[in-house]
């Protein structure tokens, strides 16, 4: 009786005036861990070096769901007299991070502010100037600092246009699902041939998602929580000969093919960072009555954030059970399907109760299933990109490609719109790889659709 009563009372509140109950429930959302992922790796390559280009580009080409970050130094000669822009640009276009790793890889520690501005701060804009002429349209919104030297001086000048800092070093180079980091002094496990194997890599990897044997570890290397972590890595050139700093190319793809054959998640620092860090505003957004259903809304945790964050997450079932009472509740025990809704697009779960939704909305309403939703339901088994069922998706698709106003926005995998195309096909010009495409059309609602090129 209580939760009916707290049920009734809150749906009533807002025209009502109900007193007796709040109309605002705390903590509706479950993010999903590491992007459904066991756990997730980071492999980072800095200093805008030709043979990151030349010899992993090949590599990554052949494992389109590895991506990493290639963090540039602005005044670097390859990027700005070889051609080294067209090279990362084509990095970008297949969905690869590219950050900032400062003007000219300088120790900034005891810098006055106007220095730091020109070294730090200037350079974001510098690389995403050179990768435009070299035909990508990117965001850059995370850092690394040179030589790992780091202050709050330093920190406060990176958090003006980027938000997120790797350091280096090879300790705390695992992170928790539900430990708020130091977003600006992120530590990570350093490649170096002459002291570490590729099997090293392997087995810290390993450990953040609970597979290593930890009674021949250090004592330090205790097994991760149920959600996994996530590793970071610093590495350099990509090189089979070179200095011990340089990875070679069979020792990057067999560190590669371990993580992806873990069912980790191979992503850029900034798209699992931008992830790991909406993950603490979602988790702790209120809802409140509005109309049929609950309005969640959020702010954004910092202005450099990504262009596109997509999350996974799940509806709290007490929150379900608060809400909805017992219409929540079918008379054989099941759940019925309750939707969420952004900018007027109905977004259903899968088969587990997760829902996609765009953290870059700063809401998402939920509410139940209605009648006029029945024709959007996805079939069991059968939930795709436009999040309603297959015929209907497919007639929606079909009215979108015969309008000529239809506008095609092309993303990479880390949310950064690379430019337009016609249809919802890549032109062979680009890359190969994954993209997204978002056909927009003033009559009909958007239809985003993921492509293997």
């Amino acid at each position: 009786m209580e939760r009916k009563f707290f049920h009734s009372c809150a749906k009533i509140a807002v025209t009502l005036g109900c007193v007796t109950a709040p109309n605002t429930i705390a903590a509706p959302l479950e993010t999903i861990p590491w992007n459904g992922h066991i756990g997730a790796v980071s492999l980072t390559f800095d200093d805008a070096l030709e043979n990151q280009v030349l010899n992993l580009k090949p590599i990554l080409d052949e494992m389109p769901e590895a991506h990493v970050t290639f963090f540039l130094t602005g005044s670097s000669y390859y990027l700005i007299n070889q051609g080294g822009n067209k090279g990362f640009a084509s990095l970008a276009l297949a969905g690869h991070e590219i950050g900032n790793h400062s003007l000219s890889h300088g120790n900034y520690v005891g810098m006055k502010q106007a220095e730091l501005v020109d070294e730090i701060i200037t350079p974001a804009d510098t690389i995403e100037a050179l990768i435009k002429a070299g035909g990508a349209n990117i965001k850059v919104s995370a850092f690394a600092t040179p030589y790992c030297a780091n202050d709050d001086e330093i920190s406060a000048a990176i958090s003006q246009r980027h938000f997120i800092n790797r350091d280096c070093g090879d300790w705390g180079y695992r992170h928790s699902w539900n430990k708020e980091p130091n977003w600006f002094k992120f530590s990570a496990l350093g490649w170096d041939r002459g002291t570490k194997t590729p099997e090293d890599l392997m087995v810290a990897m390993d450990t953040c998602i609970g597979n290593a044997d930890f009674s021949g570890l250090n004592p330090w290397e205790t097994p991760p929580g149920p959600e996994g972590e996530w590793m970071i890595v610093l590495h350099h050139g990509v090189a089979d000969e070179g200095d011990n700093m340089s990875v070679s190319t069979a020792d990057i793809r067999k560190i590669l093919q371990h993580a992806l054959d873990n069912k980790m998640w191979v992503a850029g620092f900034g798209t699992v960072g931008a992830y790991f860090k909406a993950h603490f505003t979602l988790d702790s957004a209120t809802a409140i009555s509005d109309g049929d259903g609950y309005k969640i809304s959020w702010e954004m945790p910092h202005p450099q954030m990504p262009q596109s964050i997509p999350m996974k997450v799940k509806i709290q079932s007490d929150f379900l059970s608060q809400a909805f009472g017992d219409i929540a509740i079918r008379t054989d025990g099941s759940q019925p399907r309750i939707v969420m809704e952004q900018k007027g697009k109905v977004i259903w779960p899968d088969s587990k109760g997760v829902y996609d939704i765009e953290f870059n909305e700063l809401s998402v309403t939920i509410r139940l299933e209605t009648a006029a939703d029945s024709s959007s339901r996805p079939e069991e088994g059968q939930e795709n990109d436009t999040g309603i069922a297959p015929r209907a998706a497919a007639r929606l698709k079909a009215m979108l490609m015969a309008d000529p106003r239809t506008v095609y926005t092309v993303f990479d995998l880390n949310g950064n719109r690379l430019g337009y195309t016609d249809s919802f096909g890549i032109p062979e010009s680009m890359p190969r790889g994954i993209y997204i495409i978002r056909g927009e059309n003033p009559d009909f609602p958007p239809v985003t659709q993921q492509v293997r090129h």
